[in-house]
C-alpha cells in the first residue's frame, strides 16, 4: 500500500521534521506565562508599527466641524416670557446648556470643539458669563452660565459660537425678584388661631420656603418677600407691613392677610410699654473680620473660612423699658450685601435672633464688591431706625492650580482644555488669561473664563504662559509642542497590538503549519489517498492543534482559552491548505499541459 522507508523522497522527512518542530513551537507558545508573551508581542508590534509608520507617513488629521449646536438645558427659575426670552432674576446664575452634535469621523479625524461666546446685545456689565466645556460618554457640551448682577437694558442677547458658522442664539431679560409662590407661615410659632396683641405691640409673621424652588437653606436667593400681597381688614386696628410685621395699633379684631394667609387678630386692653425717649443702636461681631471677603456666591467663603464668612450685627436699645424690641433688617445694597437670619430652625423656619434671644442678623456678601447700608427699624417704633454700612472687598486670587503641570505634547489638529481653579474658592475674578509665544504652532482662545481651548495648529514647539486676571503675580508656564500623528499611536496601538498578536500568534504561525503540513501528507501519501487521507488528517490536527493550545493557556498564569482564537487558528490552518492544495493543483496544471506540449512536438516529428 505504501512504499518502502527507503524509497521516501528526502521531503517528506524534512516536512515532517518542520511539521513537528511548529506544532511544537505553538504549544511551547501556548505554556509560556502572559506576561512574558506580551513582552514578545509587544517586540513584534513596535516592530511592526514602525514598518507601518515608515510605509504611511505622518498622518495630518482632518478637522471635523459640527452639524449642529442645540439646547439641552436652560435652569432660569422664572422660565420664558410670550416672545420666548428666558427670564433671569436679578442676583441669581442661570445655566444654559448646548450639546455640540458632530458628524462620524475617520479614526485620524478630530473635532474641532472650539466655540465663542459673545455679548450682541444689551449692557456687558449688567451681567458675567462663566464658561466651560465638556464631553460626556461621546456627547460633547458648552456650558455657559449667566450672572445677572443689574438690569439697565431692556433685552440682552447672547451669541455661543461654534464651527461651521453655527450660532445659538440666547435672548434673556434681567428682572426684578418675583415674591415667592410656595411658602407656609407662622406667628409665635402657630400657622392657625388668633393672633394676640397689645395695643403697639408687633408680632414678625415666620415664612418657610417650600417647594421645588426653595433652594438654599441658609440664604433665600430667588425670591423677594416683601412682593407678597397684604391687606387688613381694618388698618384702624392693626394692619401687616411689607416685612411682613403685624402692628397691632387699637383694641379690636382683625383679619390681616400676608401673601396667600390670612390670619385673625385681635388687640386688647393692654398698652405696650413704650418709654418717651430711646435710642437703637447696631453692634458687631469680629471687627477684624469685617467687611466678609466674598464673590458672588456666599457658600464658597463659607466653605474655606466658616467663622466669618459672614458678619452677625446686633440691634440693642438704649431703654430696656421697651416692651417690644423686635426689629427688621434691610439691605440698601442687597446684590452686595445680602440678609440672613441667625440660624433656622429645625422646621425651617428664619429665627432673627441669637440663642440669647438678642436680635440678630446675617450680612453676607453676594454679587458685588460695593458699599451697602445695613438699616435696622424698630417694629415698635418705626421712625426710630440705625444704619451700619458695610462693603464686600473683592477676594483676590492667592493661589492659582492649573490642570497641566508640566510640559507636554499633543497631535496636529487637537485642542487642549486649560482648567484654573483659584483659591480662595471665593476669589471674584476666576478668569485666566492665555498666551502663546507662536499662535501659528499653538493657537489660543481665550473667553473671559476659567477654561481656554489650545489648539494645534502647526507642527513645532510654542511656550505657554497662564495667568490670573485676578492676580497677574500668579502665573504658569510650560513648552505645548505640536506633533504630526502616526498612522499607529497611542490611540490605536492597544488594537493594533491586539490584531498582530491575531495574525502572528495565531493566524500566521497556523497557517505556515498548514503549508508545511500540506507538503508532508501530500508527499507521503499518493494519488487518491492524498485527498481520502492526507486532506482529512491535516485538518484534523490543525483543528486539535487549535483546541490543545487554548485549553493549555486556560491554566497558564495570565492567559486564557478562547473559543475566538480557535476559530482564528483554524481558519489561519484552512487558508494554508487551500492556497497550498491551489499552488499545488496549479503545478500538476502546469505540468500537466508541459507534458501535452512535449508529447504532442514527438507526435509531429513521428507523423
Amino acid at each position: 500500500m505504501f512504499k518502502g522507508l527507503k524509497h521516501r523522497h528526502p521531503i517528506v522527512y524534512i516536512s515532517l521534521v518542520g511539521y513537528i518542530a511548529l506544532s511544537g513551537v505553538i504549544i511551547a507558545e501556548s505554556c509560556m506565562n502572559g506576561s512574558t508573551s506580551s513582552a514578545r508581542s509587544h517586540i513584534l508590534t513596535d516592530i511592526s508599527a514602525a514598518i507601518v509608520n515608515f510605509f504611511a507617513g505622518p498622518q495630518i488629521p482632518r478637522l471635523v466641524a459640527p452639524t449642529e449646536l442645540s439646547k439641552v438645558l436652560d435652569s432660569s427659575y422664572l422660565g420664558s416670557n410670550e416672545a420666548g426670552k428666558s427670564q433671569i432674576a436679578l442676583g441669581t446664575t442661570t445655566l444654559l446648556t448646548l450639546e455640540t452634535k458632530f458628524p462620524e469621523k475617520d479614526a485620524k479625524d478630530v473635532y474641532d470643539q472650539s466655540f465663542e461666546v459673545v455679548k450682541v446685545s444689551g449692557e456687558a456689565k449688567d451681567y458675567n458669563t462663566i464658561v466651560s466645556s465638556r464631553s460626556t460618554n461621546g456627547h460633547y457640551y458648552i456650558d455657559v452660565r449667566v450672572v445677572a448682577n443689574a438690569m439697565s437694558s431692556a433685552d440682552y442677547r447672547l451669541d455661543i459660537k461654534a464651527p461651521g458658522d453655527l450660532v445659538y442664539h440666547y435672548d434673556f431679560n434681567i428682572v426684578d425678584l418675583p415674591a415667592p409662590t410656595s411658602y407656609t407661615m407662622k406667628v409665635d410659632g402657630l400657622t392657625e388661631g388668633n393672633v394676640s396683641l397689645k395695643q403697639g405691640q408687633t408680632k414678625q409673621i415666620d415664612v418657610q420656603l417650600t417647594g421645588e424652588n426653595r433652594d438654599d437653606a441658609y440664604l433665600r436667593r430667588y425670591f423677594d418677600q416683601t412682593k407678597l400681597a397684604r391687606s387688613s381688614s381694618n388698618e384702624a386696628i392693626a394692619y401687616v407691613d411689607q416685612y411682613g410685621v403685624i402692628h397691632g395699633l387699637t383694641k379690636g379684631e382683625t383679619n390681616v392677610t400676608y401673601g396667600k394667609e390670612t390670619f385673625h387678630v385681635v388687640v386688647n386692653d393692654e398698652i405696650a410699654a413704650k418709654p418717651a425717649s430711646n435710642h437703637l443702636e447696631i453692634t458687631h461681631v469680629n471687627l477684624e473680620n469685617l467687611p466678609s471677603v466674598l464673590d458672588y456666591d456666599y457658600v464658597f467663603a463659607k466653605e474655606e473660612n466658616p467663622n466669618h464668612y459672614s458678619s452677625l450685627l446686633y440691634a440693642s436699645f438704649e431703654n430696656k423699658e421697651l416692651e417690644d424690641q423686635s426689629v427688621t433688617w434691610v439691605s440698601s445694597n442687597p446684590l452686595a450685601v445680602k440678609l440672613a437670619p441667625h440660624h433656622y430652625d429645625e422646621n425651617g423656619y428664619p429665627v432673627y435672633q441669637d440663642e440669647e434671644g438678642k436680635p440678630c442678623v446675617r450680612a453676607c456678601g453676594y454679587r458685588k464688591k460695593e458699599d451697602a447700608a445695613i438699616t435696622c427699624i424698630s417694629n415698635a417704633d418705626p421712625s426710630l431706625k440705625q444704619t451700619f454700612p458695610l462693603s464686600v472687598i473683592e477676594a483676590k486670587a492667592i493661589d492659582m492650580k492649573v490642570n497641566v503641570e508640566a510640559d507636554f505634547s499633543f497631535d496636529l489638529g487637537k485642542t487642549k482644555v486649560l482648567n484654573a481653579l483659584m483659591t480662595p474658592k471665593n476669589t471674584f475674578v476666576t478668569a485666566i488669561h492665555v498666551e502663546s509665544s507662536d499662535p501659528k504652532i499653538v493657537s489660543v482662545r481665550n473667553n473671559d473664563s476659567n477654561s481656554v481651548t489650545l489648539a494645534a495648529s502647526n507642527q513645532g514647539t510654542a511656550h505657554i504662559v497662564v495667568t490670573s486676571v485676578s492676580n497677574p503675580s500668579l502665573k504658569k508656564e510650560f513648552d505645548v509642542t505640536v506633533t504630526l500623528k502616526q498612522a499607529i499611536n497611542e490611540d490605536n496601538y492597544d488594537s493594533f497590538h491586539g490584531g498582530v498578536r491575531k495574525f502572528f500568534g495565531h493566524f500566521s504561525l497556523f497557517l505556515i503549519t498548514a503549508v508545511v503540513g500540506f507538503v508532508f501528507f501530500f508527499t507521503f501519501f499518493e494519488d487518491k489517498q492524498r485527498y481520502q487521507l492526507g486532506l482529512p488528517i491535516s485538518a484534523g490536527w490543525g483543528f486539535l492543534l487549535a483546541a490543545i493550545s487554548e485549553l493549555i493557556q486556560h491554566y497558564v498564569p495570565n492567559r486564557f482559552g478562547d473559543w475566538g482564537d480557535i476559530g482564528i487558528d483554524f481558519f489561519g490552518y484552512f487558508v494554508g491548505t487551500v492556497l497550498s492544495l491551489a499552488v499545488f493543483l496549479l503545478i500538476m496544471l502546469i505540468r500537466k499541459k508541459h507534458k501535452e506540449r512535449k508529447q504532442k512536438k514527438i507526435d509531429e516529428k513521428t507523423s
